[in-house]
């Protein structure tokens, strides 16, 4: 593991836990067949009042 890598893991970790509610709703609502990842972050942020992340984010996970 580089320094590069971990630096980047924990990162990326302590995101996931900022948007712990985010990603709880991500998953019960995201369907592939149905929507796609850009269209579940939009009505997410539409409909509810939580914290949401960068497209980016969602695609780093």
């Amino acid at each position: 593991m580089t320094l590069e890598f971990a630096k980047n893991h924990f990162k990326l970790k302590s995101e996931i836990y900022k948007f712990k509610e985010f990603k709880e709703k991500f998953l019960k609502i995201y369907n592939a067949k149905e929507m796609t990842v850009e269209s579940t972050l939009e009505f997410i942020k539409r409909n509810y009042n939580i914290k949401c992340p960068s497209i980016k984010t969602i695609y780093n996970w």
